[in-house]
């Protein structure tokens, strides 16, 4: 039988181009392994839910946000005795940059390093590009100038933005009690920068608030109203990181900054490139600087608060809270160290109707008079009661009161790291929930809520608008 006759397929033999497209792709593939190879801070992404395991019974799938930190592990030690320049040791609350490059410094402070227990450090927050450049730390004690090698990590909710928020780590020798610390990332450049330390001070009060970055602030009335119901639930002190407001609204913060109850953080930020003003790195530094000083710190805008359902003061929700942990404790024979508390949020959108205003007014007794003061002033809290029909998933668009001393790492809705065995717990919306008061389409549920403190808050609205004239 004769043999058949084999033929190639012209398609089986692989053409010339095809050859040569695949040699360049496999010779790229190399070269991209060896630039990966090479000496570089490392980058690790966690999504949210793998940050920590335990977290997996609230963290939802909406929850998609990556935190990216970057971490430079290689630290060496290089002590010179010199002096920084006098000229360098500008005024604080403002951002100074490190030298031409793209990045700013804003805030040191003294701490403990989590990774290597009984190593001080002096922790430095600034904003930044995504730079591979060493970092230099120019740590001041007495007059003398010990120069050693520090680490960044980025902590970035980013959103694809140039830059962001930063901590630059400096480690400290044993004993050290330094005053200034400067910043350079070559190591023959002068620091063109210069921040006081900061110390960790004794506790003076139990609830601090920590507002978001102001950015063209024109009524004053939301800041006073908002002010007044904080403090009516407890709050009894202010941080305000201050962008840009207007001559009133700057008058209002000025008058409560003479009862002692605001401190204004100037914010001129020195880029535009960075997600929603920096807004990250300041809940941190706001944070840290309460260490020691405050109790708790809530971590809120001006246009929320966490309003009790049933208790009258922020300080009765978390006390309840801490009770009901302990009783949790209890059954399962363990301890938890609660670094946070995690309260879930809820949108109010619009004013009731005028016929549900009528039987409102009834209800709670409104007189004429009152009724007059609260349209006339806008009061929020009072008239815009409608609100979405869903709260929030946990751990999305909610807020936190945190223990500083047990936060590493801040975040905008939730602590992205706690110190040692710190843990956040979630509130019950039965016990307290935050009101968001934004001009949003959606709504048709009234909450009248916050009517159980009226009496209490005009009384102060009152009191405040007639000292500011």
């Amino acid at each position: 039988m004769p043999r058949a006759s084999i033929r190639c397929n012209p398609m089986s033999i692989i053409p010339i181009k095809t050859f040569i497209l695949l040699k360049s792709t496999v010779l790229m593939i190399l070269v991209i392994i060896v630039f990966w190879s090479m000496p570089r801070s490392r980058t690790r992404s966690w999504s949210r839910a793998s940050i920590a395991e335990t977290y997996r019974h609230i963290l939802t799938g909406q929850n998609k946000e990556n935190l990216i930190i970057n971490r430079n592990r290689d630290l060496a030690r290089r002590r010179v005795e010199v002096e920084v320049p006098e000229d360098t040791r500008q005024e604080p609350e403002t951002f100074q940059q490190v030298n031409n490059y793209e990045a700013w410094v804003y805030s040191a402070f003294f701490d403990i390093d989590v990774d290597a227990p009984g190593q001080d450090i002096v922790k430095v927050f600034g904003i930044s590009s995504y730079s591979r450049y060493m970092v230099y730390c120019y740590i001041v004690e007495d007059g003398l100038t010990e120069i050693v090698t520090g680490k960044r990590d980025f902590i970035s909710d980013n959103h694809l933005q140039n830059n962001s928020a930063v901590i630059l780590i400096c480690p400290l020798k044993t004993g050290s009690e330094p005053q200034f610390v400067s910043i350079a990332f070559q190591r023959k450049e002068p620091p063109t920068n210069n921040l006081t330390i900061v110390y960790q001070k004794r506790n003076q009060r139990e609830m601090t608030v920590c507002h978001s970055v102001l950015f063209n602030v024109t009524d004053p009335s939301q800041l006073v109203q908002s002010i007044e119901m904080n403090r009516l639930l407890g709050a009894q002190h202010f941080f305000i990181y201050n962008h840009s407001v207007t001559q009133r609204a700057d008058r209002a913060l000025r008058h409560y900054q003479k009862l002692g109850l605001v401190t204004v953080m100037n914010w001129p930020l020195p880029t535009p490139h960075v997600w929603y003003l920096g807004q990250n790195m300041a809940i941190n530094d706001c944070v840290y600087r309460n260490r020691g000083l405050s109790t708790f710190v809530a971590i809120i805008d001006i246009d929320e608060v966490v309003v009790p359902k049933n208790h009258y003061s922020m300080m009765e929700v978390l006390q309840a809270v801490d009770h009901e942990v302990k009783l949790t404790d209890k059954m399962r024979k363990k301890q938890t160290i609660v670094g946070s508390y995690v309260f879930q949020s809820t949108i109010f959108t619009r004013r009731p109707t005028f016929e549900q205003w009528e039987a409102i007014k009834k209800q709670f007794l409104i007189t004429p008079e009152e009724d007059r003061f609260i349209q006339e002033q806008n009061v929020t809290y009072l008239t815009q009661l409608v609100r979405i029909s869903t709260n929030s998933l946990p751990m999305v668009r909610s807020k936190s009161i945190v223990r500083p001393e047990h936060v590493l790492v801040a975040g905008i809705h939730f602590t992205h790291f706690h110190r040692g065995k710190a843990n956040f717990t979630l509130v019950n919306n039965n016990l307290a929930i935050l009101h968001h008061y934004k001009n949003y389409k959606k709504g048709r549920v009234i909450e009248l809520t916050a009517f159980r403190f009226k009496k209490k808050l005009l009384t102060r609205l009152k009191t405040a608008y007639s000292l500011m004239k």
